[in-house]
């Protein structure tokens, strides 16, 4: 059997899951955790934990200085970097994602291929359909859930214009598209239960009752259009 594990992603009010399943000599995941052979065993239940809007960063561009790729590195790359990363991995064929996406040299780019500096063990998600909501999100997760919620590090962002950009760690294997065909019926099952787990603890995660609202998590009240 194959060692295996799983990371949620949680941009704005989706879920997406990622998973990495390689030889037991490699313990490097693709997901968004790094683990050894027992990454299936089940992941801790955790207990109500309770969030304040007031916590998440709201600015337009913001760095995680405590994150460890201010440890290595002094700056981000800057957007125009991003942009020009994406367009040439883009050209060679070696961009990560979705095979289906593209990059535009020029004009709108709503969610293009991503950009990977492998040389900063650096993954980052861009275009103009990217929301500060996604990135705010998962700070929010990392820091009051941990281990409980596995996902990726992240390392700050930045608004360009209409585009976003999410700065996360990148790291190294198999989706789950990928892998999951050549998958047999007990690694499925670990990863059904992997993935029960993680989304059982997600909900646990509450506003205080008294600071109760409907909209993003930064407090922006949730905008309903009548016609």
């Amino acid at each position: 059997m194959a060692a295996a594990s799983l990371r949620v992603v949680l941009f704005g009010s989706s879920v997406l899951v990622r998973s990495s399943f390689l030889p037991y000599a490699e313990t490097r995941a693709s997901g968004l955790l790094h683990t050894s052979p027992t990454a299936l065993s089940p992941i801790p239940t955790m207990h109500v934990i309770e969030t304040i809007s007031e916590d998440i960063p709201k600015d337009e561009n913001f760095d995680i200085l405590t994150s460890s790729f201010f440890q290595n590195h002094k700056e981000l790359p800057t957007p125009e970097e991003v942009r020009a990363r994406a367009r040439a991995q883009y050209a060679a064929g070696t961009y990560w994602g979705w095979k289906e996406r593209s990059v535009n040299s020029k004009g709108y780019n709503g969610s293009p291929v991503p950009a990977v500096f492998e040389e900063m063990g650096l993954f980052v998600k861009w275009g103009s359909l990217v929301k500060l909501t996604e990135g705010q999100t998962l700070y929010a997760i990392r820091n009051h859930c941990g281990r409980l919620i596995p996902v990726p590090e992240l390392y700050g962002w930045r608004t360009d214009g209409s585009e976003v950009f999410l700065y996360m760690e990148a790291v190294y294997g198999r989706t789950m598209e990928d892998a999951w065909p050549d998958l047999d019926e007990e690694d499925r099952l670990h990863i059904c239960r992997g993935l029960r787990s993680i989304l059982c603890n997600l909900r646990q995660i509450r506003l205080p009752p008294a600071k109760k609202f409907i909209g993003k998590i930064s407090k922006i009240v949730l905008l309903l259009l009548y016609y």
